[in-house]
């Protein structure tokens, strides 16, 4: 996954090769909560409810409980399995500059 997120990170021709869909739903606002996915959702015409946002949360748990501590620092051994482990290095050497390599070596002890 570290490999992965940094060869994404690093290919300037990456967002080329992805055609531009137009309307574009911001799936973000599903992690930020309900008020936020109600508006996203009007955005397309949609009444998104509170049940249906509730439903949705439920069938992402795990997800959801991985994600949450991405930003908390110094966490990589609180992961269970390696995939988080490298996402989580690799998100945290991009936002701190790193190389691969080095992000590698500060998180890998």
């Amino acid at each position: 996954m570290l490999r992965w997120l940094y060869s994404i990170y690093q290919d300037p021709s990456y967002g080329e090769k992805i055609k531009a869909p137009g309307r574009n739903f911001d799936g973000c606002c599903l992690y930020e909560g309900y008020e936020e996915s109600k508006r996203e959702f009007a955005n397309f015409g949609v009444d998104y409810t509170q049940q249906q946002y509730e439903s949705w949360r439920e069938s992402q748990k795990k997800i959801i409980s991985v994600w949450k501590d991405m930003d908390k620092p110094d966490f990589v051994n609180g992961f269970k399995y390696d995939f988080e482990k490298g996402v989580y290095i690799g998100l945290k050497g991009i936002k701190s500059r790193m190389t691969e390599e080095q992000a590698w070596e500060q998180y890998i002890k």
